[in-house]
């Protein structure tokens, strides 16, 4: 997304004065990349709120590797420090919080209550004409949709129509096709053409039955897909020639 984040953020490179926010920075590469390529104005800081525990992805030592990672840009002194540091949970850092920003990034819990719990936090403290970006619209491995970012990105964007002008949108790749799906179309021709072979004599039918119950077998590691049930529709009929 860097080449949108170019476009859409050039108008803030090296302005002086800036304040952005980060809700989840993990490891610190926007950060960093934010820092390096828009906020370079000597006065322009962030402030990133993470409870750093590294929960989601298991990763130990998380702060410090944040620290490390942005260690040139890092001060005791708060004047001088050019990353603002908010250790915590954002449902409880956010309304603490009383600086209006310039822009801000939403790139903490992945549970869609939360991400539309930052949202609308984190809209009163954008300041007029200020940038807000949503990351993980398509993120999606909760099993359960509403779960999802994308769920709460959506909620927020209706409920707030008319307050904001959308920039840009992500569109969602398209994944490459994989064996399952290749194995899919086989065999879904497959059994259609064999279904049509119902109507020979039984005696035909028996000798090629083996033939036809092979790649129905290999179906059964699709458990509860729609082409399972068209193969327990077929196996019922197998057994009824039988």
């Amino acid at each position: 997304n860097l080449p949108h984040w170019k476009k859409i953020l050039r108008g803030f490179k090296n302005k002086r004065g800036l304040l952005f926010l980060e809700i989840g920075c993990f490891e610190g590469r926007a950060t960093l990349w934010l820092i390096e390529n828009i906020l370079t104005h000597p006065t322009s800081k962030i402030v990133v709120v993470d409870s750093f525990d590294g929960s989601f992805a298991q990763i130990d030592n998380l702060f410090q590797r944040f620290k490390n990672n942005l260690k040139e840009y890092i001060s005791e002194d708060p004047k001088k420090s050019k990353v603002i540091i908010e250790k915590g949970f954002s449902s409880k850092v956010l309304k603490r919080l009383d600086a209006k920003f310039d822009f801000i990034y939403i790139d903490g819990s992945h549970l869609a209550k939360d991400v539309l719990a930052d949202a609308v936090i984190a809209w009163d403290l954008l300041k007029d004409s200020g940038i807000m970006i949503f990351d993980d619209y398509w993120w999606d491995k909760h099993e359960d949709e509403i779960l999802n970012p994308r769920a709460a990105i959506i909620s927020f964007l209706r409920v707030y129509r008319g307050w904001y002008k959308n920039l840009y949108a992500t569109k969602k790749k398209e994944k490459k096709k994989k064996n399952k799906k290749v194995f899919f179309d086989k065999y879904t021709k497959t059994i259609f053409d064999n279904l049509m072979l119902l109507d020979v004599p039984s005696e035909e039918f028996k000798n090629k039955q083996e033939i036809l119950l092979e790649p129905l077998r290999q179906m059964k590691m699709f458990r509860g897909s729609k082409i399972y049930k068209l193969w327990r529709i077929y196996r019922s009929l197998v057994e009824y020639w039988k």
